[in-house]
């Protein structure tokens, strides 16, 4: 009998296929175990250590919590999110998986809601815009009952899944697989009547950036810190564990949750000495149900901005059209607008809607 041997290789995870083969090569145990470097530049500061790196992202997914009354079923189906998402550091495409997965989860939560909700007789309006009474014991006999009428009620469904069957091949940063779970908590615990459990501690934070890299922390984690060479520095206040403060952009809402301006930009000994002058408090705010400007002007879509900001510019920029769209982030609410520009739903665009980025500006120096 031949010898069994376990094959050593360093590919990374996308190149898990030999050239002109479909063998899976197989890892040791140890290879399997070693941190994937696409993983540890999702932090502040860049590449980061392992340690610090994993550390970092189960704060992150740490901070979202199911109140008290959720069903054990569905607390365990998020429990196994936040578990996957806290192994993406040594695989990372387990960050697509857990995005995926918490649409199937939003799925499975509202199936054992729905039912015990009403008391188990959903009353639906039919396509004749009569009311019809469902009676059930579960969903799937109540499912089951509506595909068997004489087709007043069809074409109600469930379609959450269908944004994780119907697509090609797709890659989620934790910052997209975060938010999914974040807004899975909201929704579960809405459902039960609890608290959404939107509300973000704020404190103040610095970014510093070059044209290779972006850096951003609470003001301690830069105590030994060089004199910034020529990084360009901004004082916000916003939640540390915010994966969008590498694109903070002042004058639009381009992090995911919300994110004041207190300083800047100017140079790094600015910012330090700002800092050693004032003490900002810390705040919370919420991150739901926000609204959200959007200027449309000539063949461009801008990103949101938020209401003070609007008001302050000068009337040079009104030009164009202003939606106010209410969102729980400002990238759902620029895409839901940029569809609708393009003619939902084929998405075809009549006249080409796109996003306008600019360097982080303020109204004054530090």
């Amino acid at each position: 009998m031949a010898e069994l041997s376990a094959v050593t290789t360093n590919v990374t995870a996308s190149a898990d296929w030999r050239e002109g083969e479909r063998t899976l090569i197989i890892r040791t145990l140890a290879e399997l175990q070693e941190p994937d470097d696409r993983s540890l530049f999702w932090v502040p500061g860049g590449k980061m250590q392992p340690e610090a790196a994993a550390e970092y992202q189960q704060n992150v997914i740490g901070q979202l919590e199911l109140a008290d009354q959720v069903p054990e079923t569905t607390r365990m189906s998020f429990e196994r999110l936040r578990t996957l998402y806290s192994y993406g550091i040594m695989c990372y495409d387990l960050y697509t998986v857990a995005g995926d997965l918490a649409r199937l989860v939003t799925e499975q939560a509202l199936r054992e809601r729905f039912l015990p909700f009403y008391e188990g007789t959903v009353r639906f309006t039919d396509q004749q815009e009569k009311p019809q009474a469902v009676a059930a014991r579960t969903f799937d006999e109540m499912y089951d009952a509506i595909r068997r009428d004489d087709g007043r009620l069809r074409g109600w469904k469930l379609q959450m899944r269908n944004h994780v069957a119907h697509h090609s091949y797709q890659l989620y940063g934790p910052d997209q697989a975060g938010r999914a779970i974040a807004d899975l908590a909201h929704i579960i615990n809405r459902l039960w009547g609890a608290p959404s459990g939107t509300l973000v501690s704020r404190e103040p934070v610095v970014i510093a950036w070059t044209d290779e890299s972006v850096t951003w922390g609470t003001p301690g984690r830069f105590n030994g810190f060089p004199d910034g060479g020529e990084h360009t520095a901004v004082v916000v206040l916003a939640d540390p564990n915010d994966p969008g403060l590498a694109d903070f952009d002042a004058p639009y809402e381009s992090t995911y949750w919300p994110c004041d301006l207190l300083c800047g930009p100017g140079t790094w000994a600015e910012a330090g000495a700002w800092l050693g002058q004032r003490q900002p408090s810390a705040d919370q705010a919420e991150t739901i149900d926000r609204l959200f400007l959007i200027q449309y002007d000539g063949d461009l879509l801008y990103l949101p901005r938020n209401s003070a900001t609007a008001a302050a510019l000068g009337e040079d920029v009104h030009a164009g059209t202003w939606y106010l769209v209410r969102a729980d982030s400002p990238f759902p609410a620029f895409n839901h607008q940029r569809r609708l520009l393009a003619g939902e739903p084929g998405h075809a665009i009549a006249g080409r809607a796109r996003s306008r980025r600019s360097v982080p500006a303020a109204s004054g120096k530090c």
